[in-house]
């Protein structure tokens, strides 16, 4: 339904603000292309989600949820990867000096 299409679309917008050139899914696993993860990252992964690897500019990761649910479960897993800057975690810069 709607919600799925609106999900698929948010993930969309996670791939093209993180880099991210493809995202597969087959079966249990999802394997997204286009982002080479540091190693502080690489552990992350590997500790937020067992049965993740990481390796050249791809990482890939078990899945848990059922199929409707795979889009929100990517969003969710980038999400704690790669936390967006909100315009709150910003400095304040003055121009009086």
């Amino acid at each position: 339904p709607a919600s799925s299409l609106i999900a698929v679309a948010h993930l969309r917008a996670e791939c093209v603000r993180l880099g991210l050139r493809s995202v597969n899914v087959s079966g249990d696993r999802a394997r997204l292309r286009g982002v080479d993860l540091p190693p502080s990252k690489r552990v992350r992964l590997e500790r937020l989600f067992p049965g993740a690897r990481a390796r050249d500019n791809e990482f890939v990761v078990p899945l848990l949820g059922p199929t409707p649910e795979i889009a929100h479960e990517i969003i969710d897993l980038l999400a704690e990867l790669f936390p967006s800057e909100s315009p709150t975690d910003k400095p304040v810069v003055s121009a009086a000096s």
